[in-house]
């Protein structure tokens, strides 16, 4: 299956991956990066598959780190639709940001600015990952339609 950017734009933006954009485009290149960038989106030159985001204060455009490939999203899309690739991209993402968390804290030496944003990131995905167990909870559970009238047991011999 080739890949489909509708959806996975909307997986990425479900996951906030990269993080503070509202909405993703897909450019042909790097020479097609807008002069007049929209606030809060990220560009991905499909050449390269590389997404940037452009920094009004220093007028330069950078490469976004991203949590999950397109690859990876592309292949869950395929084998398990959208809601399930989120659900399930959620565990990768995690398992990468857990050797991140330690790097961090070693190389800084005491927990930093840098240290507490990825300790509030995993705490992001973990609460996203128990909200979305929730939500499969409820749309798997099978409601039969009946009605049963229970009544309490015979005390003494006489019904109440």
């Amino acid at each position: 299956m080739a890949e489909n950017w509708s959806y996975l734009s909307d997986v990425r933006i479900k996951l906030s991956d990269p993080s503070g954009v509202i909405a993703l485009v897909s450019v042909a290149d790097y020479a097609s990066l807008p002069v007049a960038p929209a606030s809060q989106t990220a560009y991905r030159a499909a050449d390269t598959g590389i997404y940037y985001v452009y920094d009004s204060g220093t007028a330069t455009w950078s490469a976004v780190d991203l949590l999950i490939s397109d690859n990876v999203l592309n292949k869950l899309i395929e084998s398990s639709g959208v809601d399930k690739a989120v659900q399930r991209s959620i565990s990768i993402i995690l398992s990468g940001l857990y050797p991140r968390r330690q790097i961090v804290k070693t190389d800084a030496g005491a927990e930093s600015t840098e240290y507490q944003t990825l300790i509030s990131i995993i705490a992001f995905y973990q609460a996203l990952k128990s909200a979305y167990k929730e939500e499969a909870a409820e749309d798997s559970a099978v409601s039969t339609g009946r009605i049963v009238h229970m009544c309490r047991p015979p005390v003494g011999g006489f019904f109440e």
